[in-house]
Order: structure tokens, then C-alpha cells, then sequence
């Protein structure tokens, strides 16, 4: 547990982690505009590459939070799910899909599920009484 809490609390990690995130962003917006983009990945594994994506966005981001700020996080994602879903209706060959916004809904709430659990165990550890007695 404490290596986890020391490699969060390295400010150059968080950083890579914000890098990371932005730059899975960009590549949805950039990548998802070009032609191959199309059918790259058929039905229904493109619902799990959404599901992926979006937890792993959202993990990096929250990494890059020092593990605060859930809110913030499921909204700065959903942001861009909604952007990029409503984006792919102007795009030749591609299509808003409702199915592919809930797969990314669902990555968000399992995300919050995990991190809420996540902050509880860590509270309920730190804030715990210590059994160690001073006779």
C-alpha cells in the first residue's frame, strides 16, 4: 500500500499520467477521423475497446489527481465521450451510436465504483484506531 501511495505522490508520475491521458484523448478525436478508423473494430468488440479506453482514461486521469477528485474525472471524461460520439454523426463512414455512449457511460461507472471502494478502504485503513497499547 505505501508503494502505491509513493508512486501517486511523485509528481512526475502524475505528470505521465496526465500526458498519457491527453494523448488518448487526441488520438480519439485524430485517429477516430481517419478512414481506417471505419469497422476497425466490428461489433460487439468495439463495445469493449470503448469500455477499455474510457476506464483507462479515466484511471489516468485520477492517477494524474493524486487520487482526488473522482468527480472531475468522470466528467472531463464524459466530456469527451460526448464530444466524440456526437462528433462521428459529421464524419463519412462513421455514426453516432447510442450503444457506443452507454459502453462509455459504463466504463465511468465502473470506474466510480472502483475508486469510491478504492478511498474507502484507504480511509477506513488511515483512520483505523492502532492496536499497539502504551503500558
Amino acid at each position: 500500500m505505501h508503494l502505491v501511495f509513493r508512486l501517486i505522490a511523485n509528481p512526475f508520475f502524475r505528470l505521465a499520467c496526465l500526458a498519457a491521458a491527453l494523448i488518448s484523448i487526441v488520438e480519439i478525436f485524430w485517429l477516430g477521423a481517419k478512414p481506417v478508423a471505419v469497422n476497425l473494430i466490428p461489433p460487439p468488440w468495439d463495445k469493449a475497446a470503448h469500455l477499455a479506453t474510457y476506464l483507462t482514461i479515466c484511471f489516468l486521469l485520477w492517477f494524474a489527481a493524486n487520487l482526488s477528485r473522482q468527480f472531475y474525472v468522470v466528467l472531463a471524461a464524459f466530456c469527451v465521450a460526448l464530444a466524440d460520439e456526437s462528433r462521428q454523426a459529421w464524419l463519412p463512414g462513421r455514426h453516432a451510436d447510442w450503444q457506443d455512449l452507454a459502453a462509455n457511460v459504463a466504463a465511468l461507472l465502473i470506474f466510480l465504483i472502483v475508486a469510491s471502494t478504492y478511498s474507502r478502504f484507504v480511509n477506513a485503513t488511515t483512520s483505523a484506531p492502532s492496536s499497539a497499547r502504551s503500558d
